[in-house]
């Protein structure tokens, strides 16, 4: 068992926020998890949920899939003067209050009732191990902790857990200084299609493909982060091994770890990048997540992944603020951040697992803001609506309709009783510029369709189409023109 009386850690505001936060989805739900971005302290936040629940008499197993994350949780619960056992490993671990294992293990011993189950690096709770542990706890609370609230495949974890808790952004850490802001640099494509066929099963001319990728990655590290400690991702040990001896050939300290290495060698390469006796470290996937080396300042992507999971924590490897303060610098050289984007971008999750950028949700709250005008608009002119409702019962067309028009909101109406000839509503981009000729002819176009756009509580629709230059925007009179 480890003790420690070790300085109480001082939670940031943020953490303490979401630990309020946790205990009152406690309160409602018995599944909750918890998003915090990478570097966040999330193993911070789960330790003082266990430690009071510890205090109230409960019993606590915390769950990782890996030896590294094990070892991690139990260093952060003794910097807290919290004793934990290692399940099968600590003598008198059954008895222990607050227990620790790697789920694989877990899944093959008989374990003791428990009331909290932690579950570090949650997205992996749905694989068949996670799965024969957490079935032994029916009536336990369940926190999960993660920085990518959504599996590996992209699916969610709504079957999973029952309400989320999301923390800060990346965006808003960054600002305050909690994380490193990033330094992105992407490859332009030219060597990107050298990975192709790069993976479990590599082809007969492997070194053909790699060589040119490997070179042109190797000379972006040195133009842009030289001498920074770095953890360069490849898609397969062969493909590791390959990039590690490159590295060491042009004069780099370099060391490489997969899953399959022996522990103890394991342990030795991460000890040598983490103590600065190696400046890369090239992986196979087994540090994109809960490695924790705060100075690592560059990330070198060589695989490619269609995992927004994958992808983000494999960037998370070197968000963690910098001694002297500088950004992490990210080289993308597979096209991921093209694809899939980078965590600054991300401002809102789900269950579902959906990321969505401040963009998205800015259009989100628009588009359900217009709606409520749209019902305003209508019940402020109820007496009118229903009149023209009633009128409108013989009116099949827009056309039949059109004579009862008095003013732009009347539109509203017509849109829900009219149809097009092909049985379609009419669309608010064919209403907005109805009105705007109609209503709005003595004024300049674009402010023509803003008055009509506003009036049918369509304003940001309309404005998003002028900025984009849609086709219907066009002024009449280019329109008939062309």
């Amino acid at each position: 068992m480890s003790a420690t009386a070790l300085p109480k850690i001082q939670l940031r505001p943020y953490q303490t926020k979401a630990l309020n936060d946790v205990r009152q989805a406690f309160r409602r739900d018995k599944r909750v998890l918890l998003q915090l971005p990478t570097g966040a302290g999330k193993t911070v936040c789960f330790t003082s949920i266990a430690k009071g629940a510890a205090a109230k008499g409960k019993r606590i197993l915390t769950l990782a899939h890996r030896v590294e994350l094990v070892e991690q949780a139990c260093a952060k619960y003794a910097m807290m003067g919290i004793e934990t056992a290692m399940v099968g490993r600590d003598i008198g671990w059954q008895e222990a209050p607050i227990a620790v294992a790697m789920a694989q293990t877990a899944s093959k011993l008989d374990l003791p009732d428990y009331d909290l189950i932690v579950l570090d690096e949650a997205h992996h709770c749905v694989g068949r191990t996670w799965s024969k542990v957490l079935n032994r706890f029916p009536d336990a609370y369940h926190l999960g902790v993660t920085a990518t609230p959504r599996r590996l495949d992209g699916k969610g974890l709504d079957k999973h857990y029952d309400a989320l808790v999301q923390g800060p952004t990346v965006k808003e850490l960054t600002a305050q200084g909690h994380l490193a802001p990033i330094n992105a640099y992407h490859d332009a494509g030219g060597i990107v299609a050298g990975l192709r066929g790069v993976g479990d099963q590599d082809p007969a001319d492997f070194a053909q493909i790699v060589a040119e990728h490997t070179e042109g990655s190797i000379g972006a590290w040195r133009d842009k982060a030289f001498s920074l400690p770095t953890i360069a991702f490849t898609a397969s040990r062969r493909h590791g091994e390959f990039v590690r001896d490159r590295f060491i050939e042009a004069g780099v300290t370099a060391v490489f770890v997969d899953g399959n290495m022996p522990m103890k060698e394991r342990k030795q390469a991460l000890a040598d990048y983490a103590e600065g006796r190696a400046t890369v470290l090239v992986s196979v996937d087994l540090i994109s997540e809960g490695f924790d080396c705060p100075e690592t300042a560059a990330i070198l992507a060589m695989r490619s992944t269609g995992s927004l999971t994958m992808w983000f924590q494999m960037i998370g490897r070197g968000m963690r603020p910098k001694t002297n303060g500088g950004p992490m610098v990210l080289l993308d050289m597979a096209g991921n951040a093209a694809r899939l984007g980078l965590p600054s971008d991300i401002v809102q999750w789900d269950l579902t697992g959906k990321a969505k950028t401040e963009e998205q949700v800015q259009r989100e709250f628009e588009r359900a803001a217009e709606k409520e005008r749209e019902q305003e608009a209508i019940a402020r002119h109820s007496g009118r609506v229903v009149r023209i409702a009633e009128t409108l019962e013989d009116a099949v067309t827009f056309k039949d309709a059109r004579r009862f028009l008095k003013r732009p909101r009347d539109l509203l109406v017509i849109k829900n009783n009219c149809r097009r000839r092909d049985g379609k509503k009419y669309s608010d981009a064919f209403l907005i510029r109805f009105a705007a000729e109609e209503f709005f002819a003595d004024r300049p176009w674009q402010q023509a369709l803003l008055s009509a756009g506003n009036d049918l509580g369509k304003r940001s629709y309309v404005e998003r189409a002028l900025k984009l230059g849609l086709g219907w925007t066009v002024p009449p009179s280019q329109d008939r023109a062309a």
